[in-house]
Order: structure tokens, then C-alpha cells, then sequence
């Protein structure tokens, strides 16, 4: 018996009674050879299973997924629906392909090279454009920011306007104090929302 057999029947001897364990394929089964898929497979089973059925509207979601045949159709998280897409781009073009995903919380960062076509996503975590925001302008620094502002703006008008990106990070639209930019601004508010 294969060592890494061995030592999955050991490793769930020793803590299947104690954690919720998931075994799946090595990562690695030669020092040259990965293996990500399995894994990334599980981490899917898992996201969808833990964090999705919690998010908002999730349900009428699933209702809406369903084909003819009345049968559920898998949703597939943004992360591998982009991989999925990249992966087919680079083998009908037989090129490779590097892509960013800019979202709320985070930013990933998808590359498919090799003859393989090899998809991988690297997450740059809590950088994002909304829930995690503030750290883009800790990590950033205000004058960065501002250098990409195409108009006059006071500096802390632009701090109000990232936190309040970063507390109400649903809300639509984006509106530039004085600029006639979006749609959304208070009056008589010294921050504008997004």
C-alpha cells in the first residue's frame, strides 16, 4: 500500500470523530506534478454548502436554475465560472490568458498557461472595492488614490466617500460631490455615498 494511503486511513482514524474531515488527492503527488483540481473541487463542495446557502436570495436562486426537466442546475461561484471561461478561451485561441477579478472583498488574479491549460487563481485577500476597501487605501495611501481622480476633489470628501463604500457597500450608485458624477448624493452631507 502506497504511503499516502497509509497515512489517509491514519490521518482519519486519528480525527474523524474529532473535526468535520475531507480527504481528497494529494496536491502534490510528484515534486513536479500538481494536482489542484480535487482540492479546488472539495473547496467548492464546501463554499456552496456553508457560504452560499446563507447568502441573501440564494433560494430564489436555486429556483431559478432550474432546467426543463425541472432538475436543479449547479450554480458555480465567480471565482471558477472566470476560470472555466479563461480555460476555454486559451484552448480555442491556443494561447495563454492572465485575467483580474476586482471584487468586493477581494481580488483574484487567474492565469491558464501551458500546453495543459492549466488554470490557476491567486486571491489577493481584503483587497476589494467595497467590503474591504479601506484596506485598498491603507495598503494604497490617500494621494495614490487621488493621482487617478480625473477632477478637483477634497481629499477627506474622498476618505467619506471609500468608508462609506465600506459600510454600505450594496448601495448602487457612485456620485462625486459637485461633480454631476452618479446619482446618489445627500444633501447637506459632508460625505457622499456610493
Amino acid at each position: 500500500m502506497p504511503a499516502t494511503n497509509r497515512l489517509r486511513k491514519k490521518i482519519k482514524k486519528t480525527l474523524s470523530e474529532k473535526v468535520d474531515l475531507i480527504v481528497t488527492d494529494n496536491l502534490r503527488p510528484k515534486l513536479e506534478t500538481e494536482n489542484l483540481g480535487p482540492a479546488r473541487d472539495k473547496i467548492h463542495d464546501i463554499f456552496m454548502e456553508h457560504v452560499m446557502k446563507q447568502a441573501p436570495g440564494y433560494n430564489k436562486l436555486m429556483e431559478w436554475t432550474q432546467g426543463p426537466d425541472k432538475k436543479q442546475v449547479p450554480i458555480m461561484p465567480t471565482p471558477a465560472a472566470v476560470g472555466n471561461i479563461m480555460q476555454t478561451i486559451a484552448k480555442d485561441e491556443q494561447i495563454e490568458v492572465v485575467g483580474v477579478d476586482i471584487g468586493g472583498a477581494t481580488t483574484d488574479v487567474f492565469s491558464v498557461f501551458t500546453e495543459e491549460y492549466v488554470f490557476n487563481r491567486t486571491v489577493s485577500a481584503n483587497l476589494g472595492m467595497s467590503y474591504s476597501i479601506s484596506n485598498v487605501l491603507a495598503s494604497s495611501g490617500l494621494k495614490n488614490i487621488m493621482r487617478w481622480v480625473p477632477f478637483d476633489l477634497d481629499e477627506s470628501e474622498l476618505r467619506n466617500m471609500i468608508k462609506n463604500k465600506m459600510i454600505r457597500p450594496h448601495h448602487d450608485s457612485f456620485a462625486f460631490a459637485g461633480t454631476g458624477l452618479g446619482t446618489s448624493h445627500r444633501q447637506g452631507s459632508s460625505a457622499s455615498g456610493f
